[in-house]
């Protein structure tokens, strides 16, 4: 049951949130996971130079 209301306060957020377009809860949830999948595909790409970079100062 926690599981379903901290999921309903996500719905709530993307709601209430300033850019309201009008579309179905699920679209403006399936919206903000892509926006946020996009984060997190940026943040993998910068820790693999990190890494790569590391490794080739360390000449490996």
């Amino acid at each position: 049951m926690h599981y379903i209301e901290i999921g309903q306060d996500i719905v709530d957020a993307i709601k209430g949130g300033a850019e309201g377009t009008g579309a179905s809860d699920a679209e403006e949830a399936v919206s903000f996971l892509n926006g946020f999948g996009e984060i997190a595909k940026t943040i993998a790409t910068y820790l693999k130079q990190f890494y790569d970079a590391i490794m080739k100062w360390m000449g490996k």
